[in-house]
């Protein structure tokens, strides 16, 4: 019995139907159709996540979350430790996110921040300007470093990532503060 190929939710539904009748347990065709449904989706998205249908565990959005056959990656439990699906920097950064912004999360999405391995100093920053969107208002920011607590400017060699090294600085629920 060969699977259709493909991930919308009429394929999946379809290919459950097939294992069931073909004599397959139900949780057995559910697991094995997701399956193949998200190693279809990352053949054609490699670097996308996954639509939220396709997400299992909650949450398992990048291709890192699943072995190459499409089943999620998921750790054992411990009979002294239960396993926290939330790491401590996740908490920290929605705490932060919520403190600063005043809205709770909705939604998260896995970001990989590449390390360069080499850059290209270019000096002190004098000052940082963003915008964001906080209590409800878009509002733009401008941070004028101290001279003491500047931080100094790296970019990689393939001029896509901006760094900040070093400084007297914190990101904190007020923006950037100077130490």
């Amino acid at each position: 019995m060969p699977f259709r190929s493909g991930w919308s939710r009429e394929t999946v539904a379809r290919n459950i139907e097939e294992m069931i009748r073909a004599g397959h347990a139900q949780p057995h065709a559910v697991a094995a159709s997701m399956a193949r449904a998200r190693r279809d989706y990352f053949r054609v998205y490699p670097n996308d996540e996954l639509p939220p249908w396709l997400q299992f565990p909650k949450g398992y959005t990048v291709r890192g979350d699943y072995l190459p056959s499409g089943e999620p990656i998921i750790a054992r439990r411990s009979k002294r430790f239960a396993v926290n699906p939330e790491s401590r920097d996740e908490r920290d950064a929605k705490k932060l996110y919520h403190d600063f912004t005043g809205h709770r999360v909705t939604w998260k999405k896995r970001v990989r921040v590449p390390a360069p391995r080499t850059g290209l100093a270019i000096g002190p920053v004098l000052g940082i300007m963003y915008e964001t969107v906080r209590d409800g208002v878009r509002e733009q920011y401008l941070h004028k470093f101290r001279p003491s607590s500047r931080p100094h400017l790296a970019i990689s060699s393939d001029g896509k990532t901006a760094l900040l090294l070093g400084g007297a600085w914190r990101f904190t629920d007020r923006g950037f503060v100077d130490e």
